[in-house]
């Protein structure tokens, strides 16, 4: 009889899985920049540019990753990413989500339906710092952890979260009084700021610039308006990462979208010049995807300034690829409703570097979806099998890998605890609502100005 229930309980806990976390003393940063390709990378590195990313590419592992088919939106591959799993699993499908009375809202941090790893980590003690991560507002409770969700910037659709309670865009709350102010306001995009990228006369930007004192409603059709909330938002997040870098932490993820989104404003306008598109908006634009290229290394380099690779691995990596060159779709608008999906390449850019990564070295096959499960192991988690990715064994030295062999465990839902901490609706603003789908619209991520908001294959 004991031999019998001693058997059983070594089956219950076989079947369990090892839910041992070991303490590796490592720690990790995600940085995800949106849309970054190889290519466009390679080439201005051949001039002399990107000597941050080519730096630690030089240092560690790198390759091509892949995104996601099925449903190949930001919000819906960035979820992919912080959760190891499929749209059809985590229920982040697109930009808005339904409500019952049949009217659409920004998609948030309540929908979806699985744990990220910020919340593995926070029931097991570990700190997760997130900034601007997709879909993150309402900010989750991480206990120690440190949540900045996405609606201290602008999305490349619209203002989003931004006129949601300022007391649920960060955890803590009290948080948000110290690091709101880091996202300068947009009339700091000035003229003078505006000229390493847009050849337009000072006296015609300050004319077509964002300015609440003369309207309280963006133009979402006006790419200097466009420009001027993506440069907030990376200035923003880049000085929380810079202060938030210095507390402890054993997860750090930051997001940028602004590359994926000057690539869809102005790529079409990027040397050499396409036959179809005229002189006056070539000499415009000419330069915006290049050196906001240029000037995303240069914010990567104030983050890893911040990084000690000694003790910490950073993991860069993009969500697709952007075409470019004789790829490029032709689209006449300055800004095409139809053909924003077309835009993209299927893989995009992965990079690990520090400790216990190999370095110099080229890796195979990357999916998107393998990071979660890659960062649960580094960090001394089993890896949960109903996760879709895997762990990125290639990425780390065949040492780490020996003395620190992926484990499993069933799964991270099955502990009778909620996926997501629950979160009251809040009351939404229609004319944000509107306003949000309006620059959807605008980007191309909807059917267009007919009234079909049915979502397109973009992101």
């Amino acid at each position: 009889m004991i031999a019998a229930v001693a058997c059983l309980a070594a089956l219950v806990i076989a079947c369990a899985g090892d839910r041992t976390v070991r303490d590796l003393g490592t720690r990790a940063v995600v940085i995800g920049i949106d849309g970054a390709d190889w290519k466009i990378i390679e080439a201005l590195a051949e001039e002399g540019g990107m000597r941050n990313l080519m730096a630690l590419r030089e240092r560690g592992t790198w390759g091509a990753i892949e995104t996601l088919h099925d449903i190949p939106l930001s919000p819906v591959i960035w979820t992919s990413v912080a959760t190891g799993r499929p749209a059809v699993d985590h229920g982040i499908t697109w930009f808005m989500v339904d409500r019952p009375d049949g009217t659409r809202a920004p998609v948030r941090s309540h929908n979806r339906r699985v744990k990220a790893i910020w919340n593995i980590l926070a029931e097991h003690d570990r700190r997760t710092t997130a900034v601007g991560w997709w879909a993150t507002y309402p900010a989750e409770d991480l206990a120690e952890g440190i949540m900045v969700s996405d609606a201290l910037g602008y999305h490349g659709f619209g203002a989003t979260a931004r006129g949601g309670d300022d007391g649920r865009k960060t955890h803590p709350p009290e948080i948000y009084e110290e690091l709101a102010p880091l996202v300068p306001p947009e009339g700091r995009i000035d003229a003078a700021y505006a000229a390493r990228y847009l050849n337009i006369p000072s006296d015609e930007y300050a004319r077509l610039m964002y300015d609440p004192g003369r309207s309280p409603q963006h133009d979402p059709f006006n790419p200097v308006h466009l420009f001027q909330q993506y440069a907030v938002t990376a200035e923003g997040y880049t000085s929380i990462g810079e202060r938030l870098l210095e507390r402890p932490f054993d997860l750090f993820m930051l997001y940028f979208e602004q590359v994926d989104s000057f690539s869809h404003l102005f790529m079409k306008y990027a040397p050499p010049r396409l036959e179809w598109v005229g002189e006056e908006p070539y000499a415009r634009f000419r330069d915006v995807v290049a050196e906001w290229y240029l000037y995303q290394d240069e914010l990567l380099g104030r983050l890893l300034e911040k990084i000690d690779l000694e003790t910490t691995a950073v993991f860069v990596l993009s969500d697709h690829g952007f075409k470019s060159g004789d790829r490029r779709i032709r689209s006449e608008r300055t800004i095409d409703v139809n053909k924003a999906h077309l835009d993209h390449e299927t893989h995009g850019i992965f990079i690990a570097a520090g400790p216990h990564v190999r370095a110099g070295a080229k890796v195979g096959e990357v999916s998107v979806i393998d990071m979660t499960p890659t960062l649960l192991h580094y960090l001394g988690f089993p890896v949960a099998e109903d996760m879709a990715g895997r762990v990125l064994e290639s990425v780390f030295v065949p040492e780490f890998m020996e003395s620190n062999p992926v484990r499993t465990v069933a799964s991270y839902e099955d502990d009778g605890s909620e996926s997501v901490p629950a979160v009251p609706a809040e009351e939404l603003d229609e004319a944000q609502v509107a306003a949000n789908l309006e620059a959807l619209e605008a980007l191309g991520y909807v059917g267009g100005p007919s009234g079909d908001s049915s979502p397109t294959v973009a992101g």
